[in-house]
């Protein structure tokens, strides 16, 4: 009966733990799709645009040349609403970048092309977190595998080590403990690399999480509207503060919102005091370094920006391979407290007690 009871929890214990992490793995597929989906998406809206295609007329064939209805149909709708004047839905940072498109009559085309390079950075930078945590992975993997192992060599050997852990209530007890320890590890693994991922700055986003600081590539998305604005020919000034709209400054970081006081003395005509304020900061600081030496020498900022905007990706690409090679060394704590412990409970001290004859 206890044996019974036993088995019954242990295959409870590894069904739910089964079930999270293919749940995991499903949603992540999914995510990956639907980030592959809206790349295809901005770029036939980027080609359609370029093609001489009015906006909603591009956003709808781009629907249509994907062959995803879900896809057509978020074009539908986002075509509907913004002939409503309504924000927010599906796509809702594509629809913000179109509401910049008509409102200072910045080309469409430029900013989709723009936000798919972003996204291709942005799948980049997965690809590489998942290629560096392939071997935490295959860790975890050969550790479960372990006690099998221990089961099918104390198998070979005679001991019937499987009969151990039905019949014997010490076995019970064992095999319990030792799947107990196992899952607690798989989940500890799956929350050290799900939260390893957030902190890079894991997901996309179409701007900051409340009083959060702006992450590289949240910059590198503002360096991507002011270089479009410069481009067309818009003042520094209201291209700078065409680019920190989509932010608001009560959500931002508190050494964040220095963005706002720059916008307000450029258009109060102190350009340099304005960059001054700016050139320590870690993401816009080489920009406002630039601006201040156009001043004196008439360098192209918009060149610059757009430099910026690839060598922040960079860095965001370089931080998510550092926290994925950092996960091998993380990886000891679950390794020390979980996974040994139950090869020694679930294999080991099964073979032991077979060789002695208990």
């Amino acid at each position: 009966m206890i044996n019974a009871t036993v088995g019954a929890a242990v295959l409870m214990i590894w069904g739910f733990v089964v079930y999270r992490v293919v749940r995991r793995m499903l949603k992540d597929k999914r995510a990956r799709q639907e980030v592959e989906l809206e790349r295809e998406f901005v770029g036939a809206v980027a080609r359609e645009s370029q093609a001489g295609a009015k906006p909603e007329d591009a956003v709808l064939a781009a629907g249509l040349f994907i062959e995803d209805e879900d896809i057509a149909l978020r074009a539908q709708q986002l075509v509907a609403r913004y002939r409503l004047q309504i924000g927010g839905g599906e796509l809702g940072y594509f629809r913000q970048l179109w509401g910049l498109a008509a409102e200072r009559g910045i080309p469409l085309s430029v900013l989709a092309e723009a936000y798919a390079m972003d996204i291709d950075a942005a799948l980049e930078r997965r690809e590489k977190y998942e290629s560096a945590m392939a071997g935490a992975r295959l860790t975890v993997t050969v550790l479960l595998a372990l006690p099998i192992g221990a089961v099918v060599l104390g198998q070979t050997m005679g001991l019937d080590t499987p009969r151990f852990f039905i019949h014997n209530p010490l076995g019970a007890v064992l095999l319990l403990v030792g799947s107990l320890l196992g899952c607690a590890g798989v989940q500890w693994t799956e929350f050290l690399t799900q939260s390893q991922w957030k902190l890079v700055g894991g997901g996309s986003r179409a701007g900051p999480d409340s009083h959060a600081g702006l992450t590289s590539l949240d910059i590198a998305r503002g360096l991507d509207i002011f270089t479009a604005a410069l481009q067309v020919g818009m003042p520094t000034n209201r291209a700078w503060m065409v680019m920190t709209q989509q932010w608001d400054p009560v959500t931002l970081a508190e050494p964040d919102r220095v963005v706002f006081t720059v916008g307000h003395l450029l258009d109060m005509g102190a350009a340099t005091q304005a960059w001054e304020s700016l050139k320590t900061h870690s993401g816009f600081g080489p920009v406002a370094r630039q601006a201040l030496q156009q001043t004196r020498s008439g360098t192209a900022l918009t060149v610059g920006a757009g430099a910026q905007a690839q060598r922040l990706r960079q860095h965001a690409n370089n931080e998510a391979t550092a926290a994925a090679e950092k996960m091998l060394v993380v990886l000891a704590a679950p390794l020390t407290l979980c996974f040994l412990p139950m090869f020694v409970v679930v294999g080991l001290l099964p073979l032991a007690i077979g060789l002695a004859g208990i």
